[in-house]
């Protein structure tokens, strides 16, 4: 079965299956006029229904990059840009956050004016460094007006500033090597390290002294600067500023082993109050050992979850988690292509989305004193 298909996301089945499909037409994986597989066969495929499929290819005809013909089949078309219109290039993840961000981009920018070639980091990063050239020179052999690439690619940087006065504008997302050398390049960035102070902060203001960072990074990673370490390490940095300011204890946990939950109730017990998650999915961990506690999320101890994904609602109670904002992100990187806009930098800073699991309950010290 292809791995197309991201169960996580909240992005809809159909709507991946069209990302996918479209990717690889604007990549060149397959040729005008090429037939694809029925319906039938690509939900064999893909393991989803039709009727997913055919929800798929009329967003795709709609896009015009394929022609359905009745009793004939499904052809691939090349598109065809209008005069006034624009190339958009990027090299992303096709999951959160980075789908909803270029989501809310396409939206911004309107598909009338901008067409879209999505490049999946997932498969591009397995490619050795002669193929990445490769597929960056045909990306500028496109002649894009833009090329967008997001924070988590592990993409060799001298390859952009060899090519780089072949490329119209450049614009990073949530990238922070300072090593970086393309000046020409623009930079939306959120700032992860006033999100890390913002949730000490709403923890302190709720009363909580004994605060927990658990994060799914492994300790041996935690020196190392890959693209994701470095906002992780802005995060944890602000929230440590804030709770030594506030004269309160900060303990760090891995979510890397059968040991996690343990390891959270031993320190629970001994007095933590108020937990980050670094990723909603990992307040499982926190929500699991409160319960076999007897104690409740949000009464006894705060909880809040970070990205803001829709984990946050499969959690009894409702998960508080921080929101870094794809729709502003998309929006301040609609105004920046639009604007032709190089060498600039705009920070955004990421939202509390308060909800039952954080800053609602009583002083659980007072409680635990009874």
């Amino acid at each position: 079965m292809m791995q197309v298909i991201d169960l996580k996301s909240p992005v809809p089945k159909y709507y991946q299956i069209r990302n996918w499909f479209k990717d690889r037409i604007l990549c060149g994986k397959y040729v005008e006029n090429e037939k694809l597989a029925s319906y039938k066969e690509l939900s064999l495929a893909l393991g989803t229904t039709c009727q997913t499929i055919s929800q798929a290819m009329k967003l795709l005809e709609q896009d015009g990059l394929i022609t359905c013909i009745q009793g004939k089949g499904i052809f691939v078309k090349t598109p065809k840009r209008s005069a006034g219109s624009f190339l958009l290039e990027t090299i992303h993840h096709a999951c959160y956050p980075y789908n909803e961000i270029f989501h809310f981009l396409e939206k911004e920018l309107g598909i009338d004016n901008y067409h879209f070639g999505h490049i999946d980091i997932l498969n591009f990063g397995k490619l050795f460094e002669k193929e990445k050239e490769k597929v960056i020179l045909r990306i500028i052999g496109r002649n894009p007006h833009s090329l967008l690439i997001d924070g988590d690619c592990y993409i060799p940087f001298h390859l952009f500033a060899k090519h780089i006065p072949d490329i119209s504008q450049l614009i990073f997302i949530n990238r922070y090597e300072t090593a970086m050398e393309i000046t020409k390049a623009s930079k939306v960035l959120v700032d992860y390290f006033a999100g890390g102070k913002n949730v000490a902060e709403h923890l302190i203001g709720a009363g909580r002294k004994n605060l927990l960072i658990l994060t799914f990074t492994p300790h041996s990673l935690q020196n190392i600067a890959c693209p994701g370490q470095l906002y992780f390490n802005k995060l944890i940095s602000g929230f440590k500023s804030a709770a030594e300011a506030a004269d309160c204890t900060v303990e760090i946990v891995y979510d890397n082993n059968s040991d996690t939950e343990q390891k959270l109730r031993q320190l629970i017990c001994s007095g933590v109050d108020g937990i980050l998650c670094i990723g909603d999915y990992f307040a499982l961990s926190a929500y699991n050992a409160l319960g076999q506690l007897n104690l409740k999320p949000g009464r006894d101890v705060d909880v809040i979850g970070f990205f803001n994904t829709e984990w946050c609602y499969k959690f009894n109670p409702a998960l508080t988690s921080v929101s870094i904002c794809p729709e502003i992100i998309a929006a301040k990187t609609a105004e920046l292509i639009e604007a032709g806009a190089k060498g600039e930098t705009i920070m955004i800073e990421p939202k509390i989305i308060v909800r039952n699991s954080a800053g609602t309950g009583s002083d659980k010290n007072e409680e635990r004193k009874k």
